[in-house]
């Protein structure tokens, strides 16, 4: 009996020995992907369907975001709306921006205060020479056992803003929301966004419908979103957002 105890211990010490080997390949080979993304996204890339934006990521790991829009008197005019500027990273394939500032936004001379929310997680992968971005929101429960929609749900996002009564002008910040899914197919999105020491709430209600795992809210401009449970969170994945390279 206490030899093939020992030979146990032996295969056991074995299995270890080659589990903690491979951990750091692993982990090694997650970061050379992640830099290879990288790698490949550096520079500037204009959107190939409706988005009206463009995108630079530069090496030191800032980029800027240029929103566009479209003169109806002149429909192959393009002006520029908006521009926000932040940090990003890549880790496991997830591109994540943070530190974000708003830059400038159309008739800024005119606004007093003006404010946009901003995603802040973005699956890459590539299509031939084509960009696609999917944006990845992450929601953890608050009060349910996230095997269904139904419950109350905690998720955050970035702002831009224009604040002339504070020093910085041109700033950013976060929005803290809860999500509430009724099984009455109402949903309550109530939010506290803060910056520069400055606190705001709100909150907006919608109705929503979930077929299939395809998640859409009218209200909000949702369609079709893919939903899945995960490790207790809820996960949306949006749909392609595709970007050719100009620069």
């Amino acid at each position: 009996m206490l030899h093939n105890m020992n030979r146990i211990l032996i295969h056991y010490l074995r299995f270890f020995s080659i589990l903690v080997f491979l951990i750091p390949l692993v982990s090694c080979e997650k970061n050379e992907n992640d830099q290879l993304l990288k790698e490949k996204i550096l520079g500037t890339w204009q959107s190939t369907n409706s988005y009206y934006k463009s995108y630079s990521f530069f090496d030191d790991n800032t980029f800027i975001d240029t929103a566009f829009y479209l003169i109806s008197e002149n429909p192959s005019t393009f002006e520029v709306s908006e521009i926000i500027s932040g940090d990003y990273s890549i880790h496991d394939g997830l591109l994540m921006f943070s530190n974000i500032n708003l830059v400038y936004v159309k008739g800024h001379s005119e606004l007093s205060s003006f404010a946009t929310t901003y995603d802040a997680k973005y699956i890459i992968s590539f299509n031939a020479d084509i960009l696609v971005l999917n944006q990845k929101d992450i929601f953890t429960p608050l009060n349910n056992s996230s095997s269904e929609i139904v419950g109350k749900w905690a998720h955050n996002k970035l702002i831009a803003v224009l604040d002339k009564s504070t020093d910085n002008v041109f700033t950013g910040g976060l929005v803290k929301g809860i999500y509430e899914f009724k099984s009455d197919l109402s949903v309550t999105w109530q939010y506290k966004y803060s910056y520069e020491n400055i606190e705001k709430t709100g909150g907006s209600t919608a109705t929503y419908e979930l077929e299939n795992s395809n998640l859409t809210i009218i209200n909000w401009g949702l369609y079709d979103l893919s939903v899945s449970f995960t490790k207790g969170d809820m996960v949306w994945i949006y749909g392609d957002r595709t970007f050719e390279r100009i620069e």
